[in-house]
């Protein structure tokens, strides 16, 4: 087909069949590539739940050993109050038990 000479419709007609069949193919691979995307963003949702999950029960697992840790310094210290305080009570007696003067 020279430049000068304008198509003919048969000719038109084949090329907008070219166009629609084109178009039905896009629409497919359009449908396709948009429902990966769907499921991508399914599997990411139910990953980042995962991962929620996992880090609320690793809060958890801190605040129980932080209470824990609490609880043991807790105990030490009162342990030491208690021996300072026998030893503050018993060291005059204990003295004379063994004839040491104070």
């Amino acid at each position: 087909m020279s430049e000068q000479q304008q198509p003919s419709h048969a000719d038109i007609v084949a090329r907008v069949r070219d166009l629609d069949r084109a178009f039905e193919a896009h629409k497919m691979d359009a449908a396709e590539f948009w429902g990966e995307v769907r499921q991508a963003n399914h599997d990411v949702a139910k990953t980042l739940s995962v991962i929620g999950t996992q880090v609320e029960r690793i809060e958890e697992k801190v605040l129980a050993y932080d209470r824990l840790r609490d609880k043991i310094l807790g105990a030490i210290t009162a342990t030491a109050v208690l021996l300072g305080a026998l030893w503050w009570t018993t060291k005059d007696a204990l003295a004379k038990v063994f004839g040491v003067t104070p």
